[in-house]
């Protein structure tokens, strides 16, 4: 399977990466910095020499650049056959009355069309060569909805899509 991660660099997008490529699929990386795709696809590179992995700039509350991802990935691998969106920003870390509403607007940019962005790349290239879209899974980042002493932004939101297995 050959497999697109969004925000793939570190924390849990690495770590669906290593888990991707440790179980023999190809992987393309993203971030939206050059410097920190070229370290991810080295440091995984040494760690699964056998593996395929390469990777690509991508700012996902871009439309273009998410389109080019994908041009990316079919490049280097053929196609696309899972695609998961876990790009996210976070902006809670202060109280939401102190974040700067550029900030917002970047963390709903990059968690909410980032997704759409995503998605409708996915479901327009898979449709185009017959293959639908089958189940996708989203999920909180983490439980935004608990008691707590400051108030704090939305949940980010991640999404797996892939197309069906026919």
């Amino acid at each position: 399977m050959n497999v697109v991660i969004t925000g793939s660099t570190r924390g849990i997008g690495l770590g669906m990466a290593r888990e991707f490529l440790r179980r023999g699929h190809a992987v393309m990386l993203s971030s939206r910095g050059q410097a920190a795709v070229g370290a991810a696809v080295q440091e995984l590179g040494g760690e699964f020499p056998q593996g395929k992995v390469a990777g690509h700039v991508c700012d996902v509350a871009e439309y273009d650049q998410v389109q080019a991802l994908w041009d990316a990935a079919v490049a280097a691998f053929g196609r696309v056959d899972i695609w998961v969106n876990n790009a996210g920003r976070d902006s809670s870390k202060l109280p939401f009355a102190r974040i700067d509403p550029a900030d917002y607007r970047a963390t709903i940019s990059t968690n909410l069309l980032g997704l759409m962005n995503g998605m409708r790349v996915c479901i327009a290239a898979w449709s185009s060569r017959a293959a639908g879209c089958g189940t996708w899974r989203a999920w909180a980042a983490m439980a935004r909805y608990v008691p707590r002493r400051r108030p704090t932004a939305p949940p980010s939101v991640r999404c797996a899509i892939s197309p069906p297995p026919w």
